[in-house]
Formats: C-alpha cells, sequence, structure tokens
C-alpha cells in the first residue's frame, strides 16, 4: 500500500468533480436540444430559460447547443443601449431574414443591458406581442441577476416558460481554472503596456471578463473554497484594476493584493522562479498604488505634498522589486511617472539623478515614448528649474524630433505599439511644446514662443489637464504683457481665471454683477464653452437644487409672488441671470412657453417695462397727468394676452434694493405696489423680488400698508 499526498487527493477530487460536471452539462444541453426540437415540431410560441453564470461557458455552451440540436436557431445578442426587447427581436429577424420565419430564437447578453428593468417591464408590457409574432420556441440564456430581474420586472413574460430553468453549473476545479487565465492575462497586459497601462491605458480584460472574475470569486466563497495565496493576490489586484469609477474601492483591493504579496516575497517556501512572479507582480501592485496617489494629488489641492509623496514612495519600491527580480527592463517600462512627481515635489537634484538613470536605461532597453520624456520632461524640467533656458530649448527639441521620427517610423522598436506611441504624442507633446514656448520667450524670441504656446493649448484639454492649462495660460498673458499687448493679455487673464472656476482653482463665493459675467464677456472662449463654464460654477456653488426649488415654484399657482433676500455679493444675480433665466428660456412649465423679464435699474421703470414686455420706448419725461397710469395698463394687457396664447410670464425684479433707494418716498413706491398686485392678479404672471436682506423690511410695506396684497394674502 502506498501513502498518498492529502493535496494529491484533493486534486484528484476536484478532477473527479470537474468530470462529473462536464458530464451533467452535455447530458443537459442534450436534454435542452430535445425540448427545442420537439417544440419546433409544434409551430407555436414556446417559452425557455437556461441559466449559466459565466458569459465564457455560456458562449462554449451556445456552441455546442448549435451542434447537438438539428433545429436551426436564431441567436440574437443584446447590447447595452437596446431598449425594447420585443422590437429587438423583430427586427433583428427582419433585418437579416427577411420574410422567412426562424424555426427557434435564442437570446443573450442580458447582462450587459444598461437599464435591464426598463427593458424587461417594457417587455412585460407587450408580452402578448412575443405570442403573437413568434410561433417557435424562444430560448433566454440568464445569469442570477438577469433571471432575479424577470421574476420582478417581467413577472408574467416568465410565468410563460414551459420548464424550469435549466442550470448549467461550472466545477470548481474550472473556476479556479478560469481565474487563473484571466488573472494571468492581466498581468501580461499590465507588463506589456508600462507606464502607460497605470493611466487607464492598455486596460484590455472585457467587461464580461471582469464581471465573470468577480462572479468566480462570490462562487468559490459560497462554496467555501479558497484560492492560493499567490493566486487571491492576483485576482485581487485585477479586481482592483477593472473598477473605474470608485478609486476607494479599487485601493482597497490592491492594498489587500500588496499585504498578500508582501507574506509571500518574505516566505522561503517558493522556488527562485516563483519569488520573482512575486517580486514583479507585487512591483505592478505597488506602481499602481503610486499612481492612485498621484491621482489623489490631483483631485485634493489642500493635501497635494502629501498625496505626492505616498506616490514617491510607491513608486520607489515598485522599482525596488523590480530590481530585486533582476528585471531592469520593467525599471525602465515604470520608471518616469516618479519624475513627474519629483518635478511636483520641486526635489530638482533628486530628478537629475533619476533623468540621467532613465536615459541610461531607455539607451539599453530602446523606447523612443520615454527616450523623448528623458529629455524632454525629465531633464528639461531641471534646466527650467535653474534658468537654463538655451538647454531647455535643445532638450525640448530633440524630444519633439524623437517622438516624430518615431511616428514616420514604419518598425517600432521592442513592444512599443502604436497605440501607445499616439498615446505619447498626444500626452507629452504638448509638455515639450509648453517648455519650447518658455525657452523662446526667456531667450527674446516672443512668436517662437507664442506659436509653440499656441500648438501646446490646443493640445491640451483642461478636463484632462487643467494645471498645464493654465500655466500655459498664465505664459501666454506674460508674454503679452511684455509686448505691451493689454488687451490681449487681459482676455487671457479672464479666460484663465474662467478655467480656474470651473476646475476648482479658484474658489467660489458668489458673484458680484462684474466679475464672472464681465469675465465670460472678455474671455476668448466659445459660446459652448462658455455655457459649460457658467453650468460648472452654478453646480459648484450649490446653487444648483435652488434653481430647481424655483422652477418648482413657478410651476405653482399658490406661488405668484417669490422673495429672493441675502447680503451683497453671495451670488443672487449670479444665479438669477446666469441660472434661472437660461433655464426657464429652455423648458416649458406645464406645457406653457416662459418668457422671463429682468429689471434691474429703476429710474423710469415703468418705460423699462414697456420696453422689455411691448417693445416700445417713451422718449422723455412722464408729461401728461395719466399717461403713466396708461402705460402700466397696457403692460398688464400685453401680460393678459401672453396668458391667452399659451406663454408664462416671470417678471424679475433683480437688485430691487435699488428701487428702494430711487423711490424714498411711500407715494412714490405706491405705484408699484399697485402694478405688483395687477401682476399677480394675472394667472399667467409670476413676480420674483431679489433684495439684500438689509432692505427685506421695506416690503412690510406691501402687507395692508401702503397697499393690500389680498392676492397673496398680505404674507410677504
Amino acid at each position: 500500500m502506498t501513502n498518498s499526498h492529502p493535496q494529491d487527493n484533493h486534486q484528484q477530487a476536484h478532477n473527479q468533480q470537474a468530470h462529473n460536471q462536464q458530464a451533467y452539462n452535455q447530458q443537459l444541453l442534450e436534454q435542452l436540444a430535445w425540448v427545442i426540437e420537439m417544440a419546433a415540431t409544434v409551430e407555436e410560441f414556446s417559452l425557455f430559460f437556461a441559466h449559466c453564470n459565466y458569459t465564457q461557458w455560456r458562449d462554449h455552451l451556445i456552441q455546442q447547443l448549435a451542434e447537438v440540436c438539428s433545429v436551426e436557431i436564431f441567436p440574437i445578442g443584446l447590447t447595452p443601449e437596446v431598449t425594447e426587447l420585443y422590437r429587438t427581436i423583430y427586427t433583428s429577424i427582419q433585418t437579416q431574414l427577411g420574410q422567412k420565419q426562424p424555426r427557434g430564437i435564442m437570446v443573450y447578453g442580458f447582462e450587459v443591458v444598461t437599464d435591464l428593468e426598463q427593458l424587461l417591464k417594457l417587455a412585460n408590457g407587450v408580452r402578448e406581442e412575443f405570442r403573437k409574432q413568434f410561433n417557435v420556441p424562444i430560448l433566454f440564456w440568464v445569469d442570477d441577476r438577469v433571471y432575479s430581474q424577470f421574476l420582478r420586472s417581467a413577472r408574467d413574460l416568465a410565468s410563460w416558460v414551459t420548464a424550469s430553468p435549466l442550470e448549467f453549473q461550472i466545477s470548481t476545479a474550472e473556476v479556479i481554472k478560469f481565474i487563473q487565465q484571466v488573472t494571468d492575462l492581466g498581468f501580461t497586459q499590465v507588463l506589456a503596456a508600462g507606464a502607460p497601462g497605470g493611466l487607464d491605458h492598455g486596460k484590455n480584460l472585457s467587461n464580461q471578463q471582469l464581471a465573470d472574475l468577480g462572479r468566480a470569486r462570490l462562487d468559490l466563497q459560497h462554496r467555501q473554497v479558497a484560492l492560493a495565496p499567490d493566486l487571491e493576490a492576483s485576482l485581487e489586484f485585477i479586481l482592483g484594476r477593472g473598477i473605474t469609477d470608485g478609486l476607494n474601492q479599487s485601493e482597497e483591493h490592491y492594498q489587500r493584493s500588496l499585504k498578500l504579496w508582501e507574506d509571500l516575497v518574505l516566505s522561503s517556501r517558493f522556488s527562485r522562479s516563483r519569488v520573482t512572479e512575486h517580486l514583479i507582480r507585487a512591483g505592478c501592485v505597488l506602481f499602481h498604488m503610486g499612481q492612485f496617489y498621484r491621482t489623489y494629488a490631483d483631485q485634493d489641492r489642500n493635501q497635494d505634498k502629501q498625496h505626492c509623496l505616498r506616490a514617491r514612495d510607491y513608486f520607489l519600491r515598485s522599482h525596488y522589486l523590480f530590481e530585486q527580480a533582476k528585471r531592469p527592463d520593467l525599471v525602465a517600462k515604470f520608471i518616469n511617472p516618479l519624475g513627474e512627481i519629483l518635478q511636483r515635489l520641486g526635489r530638482w537634484d533628486e530628478l537629475e539623478q533619476l533623468g540621467k538613470k532613465a536615459l541610461s536605461l531607455h539607451q539599453k532597453y530602446p523606447n523612443p515614448v520615454w527616450l523623448a520624456h528623458d529629455y524632454g520632461f525629465l531633464a528639461a524640467e531641471v534646466a527650467i528649474a535653474r534658468s537654463q533656458w538655451h538647454q531647455v530649448k535643445d532638450l525640448a527639441t530633440k524630444a519633439l524630433d524623437i517622438l516624430t521620427d518615431a511616428q514616420d517610423s514604419v518598425q517600432l522598436p521592442g513592444d512599443l505599439t502604436r497605440e501607445q506611441l499616439e498615446w505619447a504624442w498626444e500626452i507629452h507633446q504638448r509638455w515639450y511644446r509648453f517648455s519650447l514656448g518658455r525657452a523662446y520667450k526667456h531667450l527674446g524670441q516672443p512668436q517662437d514662443g507664442i506659436a509653440h504656446l499656441e500648438l501646446a493649448k490646443e493640445q491640451t484639454n483642461p478636463k484632462v489637464n487643467p494645471d498645464l492649462y493654465i500655466q500655459i495660460l498664465k505664459e501666454f498673458r506674460q508674454l503679452y504683457l511684455d509686448q505691451g499687448d493689454y488687451q490681449r493679455a487681459f482676455s487671457v487673464k479672464a479666460y484663465q481665471q474662467l478655467i480656474e472656476y470651473q476646475f476648482r482653482f479658484r474658489a467660489f463665493v458668489g458673484t458680484s454683477r462684474f466679475s464672472l459675467k464681465q469675465l465670460i464677456r472678455d474671455t476668448q472662449a466659445t459660446p459652448e464653452e462658455k455655457q459649460r463654464i457658467v453650468a460648472d460654477q452654478i453646480a459648484a456653488s450649490g446653487r444648483e437644487q435652488a434653481i430647481n426649488d424655483l422652477v418648482e415654484r413657478i410651476a405653482r399657482k399658490d406661488h405668484k409672488l417669490t422673495v429672493i433676500c441675502g447680503s451683497s455679493g453671495v451670488g443672487k444675480s449670479f444665479l438669477l441671470e446666469e441660472g434661472l433665466i437660461p433655464r426657464l428660456q429652455q423648458d416649458p412649465i406645464a406645457g406653457r412657453d416662459v418668457e422671463p423679464v429682468l429689471l434691474n435699474l429703476y429710474p423710469q421703470w415703468e418705460d423699462r417695462l414697456n420696453q422689455r414686455i411691448i417693445g416700445t420706448e417713451k422718449a422723455g419725461e412722464w408729461q401728461k397727468k395719466g399717461e403713466r397710469e396708461e402705460i402700466l395698463g397696457k403692460i398688464i394687457e400685453q401680460l393678459r394676452h401672453n396668458g391667452d396664447n399659451n406663454r408664462l410670464t416671470v417678471i424679475i425684479f433683480d437688485q430691487f434694493e435699488e428701487f428702494l433707494f430711487e423711490y424714498h418716498k411711500p407715494q412714490q413706491r405706491r405705484v408699484f405696489y399697485q402694478f405688483l398686485k395687477d401682476c399677480l392678479t394675472l394667472d399667467a404672471v409670476q413676480v420674483i423680488l431679489a433684495l439684500r436682506s438689509d432692505y427685506i423690511s421695506y416690503l412690510l410695506e406691501c402687507n395692508d400698508r401702503l397697499i393690500s396684497l389680498d392676492v397673496v394674502n398680505n404674507d410677504i
């Protein structure tokens, strides 16, 4: 008798389970084929569910089904944007088969649909159409989530299923093998991409592979199966890398991965080759942690230095592990982002040494992207800090020449891809142009400097790199000032401040009548950019909800009068002019077009309203008795006419304290209050008064003193 190792027994059990599972799935597949064949002979509608949680195995099962089933099944794969299931099936058949009817229909891809709940609700609502139009068996491939959503959102349609869902299961051994394959592929892609992969570049695992990976993990947890530590560490990293909209979640995965790799690296029970693999993968995780803190520094400028120091630490540790693994080629691939952190920290001596090391590596392991970066950024930034402008010009020019030669090259060196080269051309070129612009400015060649800055500005998207964009604008402004072109300098400064407002480089605490509005008018931004900047500032100031509340209030008939008050400079005028009025002009209220009328200057306010509402203008002062009342009467008639034509008029009296200051006698104000009362009696008129809070007490005159505003219950 021989003694068997427990691990061998465990492996044999896994293999036997896998064999049994494959046999079961094959039997189930043949049963599904037979059911579809029988249903097809009846030529009536029937519905079946096949359940599989993994898209990779589902696709394999679909291929096998086509081989064992004698009925040709018409496959339809859903896409994320699909909103109507019935129409998608009907249109697909009409487009691909014309008048010919399929003998069977198979639909898969429910899991990728963006709004699955709405898709299934609509399908449930037109379920009779399925029965009328499709006299064939229909097979829906579902996973756990999709099947649960069917039962919640399309219970009636799901109740037509002819038999219980056929459950295809995957063995534990196959699940572990799948995790191993996908994580290996993920690390291969990371190592091939190098540093660009840490900039959201090279994420080549599909969404479905990542989704299957998450399901596989949950599946194993449900089966109470633990992964080997190195596979668990790999899985944590790949899952974290697949999260695109949650930095904190990704970091948690990375931290768990890093802890596992550190324990493995310290362990002495692995072979040299396994230790090398552990060092390399731990180095990848450390590099991505560095990229995380680089991103945090961009997002939280108050903690910029602390985040940059953390990023520096992770990058250095990453390089150290690659060197421990005796892989200088990987150090060459991942070294340059550390230079950008050192530049932000102002560590010029350290950056100079790093630049020399990077240049040596990239000469040994040729890569034009990083070689250009060595000259155009690592070395050039040190020269800029030391005001060595001739050297800056030479280095930036050399960097551009290297990239240009690579662009023109038929064959790229090493494993550099065209995609990576295009990425560098787009991202790095702007920095080199910016450095050249600065160099030419300091070398007394302003026109050449402006030319390169124009190219840098054109190639820089402020959404992607607002910091560089603002630096370019600052250089522009200084160049124009040096040339005595003060008008252009002011225009650039205005645009710079707009960008600083938009991307939170400049605090927004309300705007006066001049500041942001004046900047928008004077800037060189396009109309679309101006509109976007204003919208961003409204959102940044927290006023978007206030605008929504105002619109909702205006839509109500029991709120005819709205009073907005606040301290001077808090942004009341900005809220109205740049937020509320554009919204009213754009969106109807209760099916009526809205005509906002703004008044913020009050000498001869009657005439100003007349111009805005009727369109006529009166010359000179009021002469005849009753002339003012006549004009106001015509305005009321026009407002009534607007209402008859399904138009809502919103009259906005902004900076109303100016009116109170202009008309300091109560009798003068009584005329306005009477007009206000007449307006409020009209169904299609709403009135907004905006004034400083220290003048709010004057409105008490309307509470049955100078006039009775009983239309609003004398309640201001």
